[in-house]
C-alpha cells in the first residue's frame, strides 16, 4: 500500500482553511464529501488513482508575542494519501501550498 501522511500548522483559522479547500476541490474537479464533527472538520477527496483524508482542527487563539492585545488563529491541516502514486502526491502537495499561499505575507 502507498500512503503518504503529512501535517501543516497554517496561520489560518479554520474557516479559512475549509474554504480553501472547498476551492480548491472545485477548482481542480475533485470530488469530495466534508464531515463536520465537534473538533474537526473531514474532506474525503478521490484522486485520479487513490484518495486523501484531511483533517482540519482548530486550535486555541494565541497571543502575538509583539501585542498581547491581539490574537492569532492557527489551524493544523493533516493529510493522508492512500494508493497514490509519487506524481500525485507531488501535483496534490503543490496544490495545497497554492490554495494556502498568502501574498504580501
Amino acid at each position: 500500500m502507498r500512503e503518504r501522511n503529512f501535517e501543516w500548522d497554517l496561520a489560518f483559522a479554520s474557516e479559512e482553511v475549509i474554504e480553501g479547500l472547498e476551492n480548491m476541490c472545485r477548482k481542480e474537479a475533485y470530488p469530495y464529501t466534508k464531515e463536520k464533527t465537534t473538533s474537526e472538520t473531514l474532506f474525503h477527496l478521490t484522486l485520479s488513482d487513490g484518495n486523501a483524508l484531511l483533517r482540519v482542527r482548530p486550535q486555541d487563539s494565541q497571543q502575538l508575542p509583539f501585542n498581547p492585545m491581539l490574537k492569532f488563529q492557527r489551524t493544523i491541516l493533516t493529510v493522508s494519501l492512500h494508493e497514490v502514486g509519487p506524481q500525485t502526491i507531488e501535483t496534490f502537495h503543490r496544490q495545497l501550498t497554492l490554495a494556502f499561499l498568502r501574498a504580501g505575507g
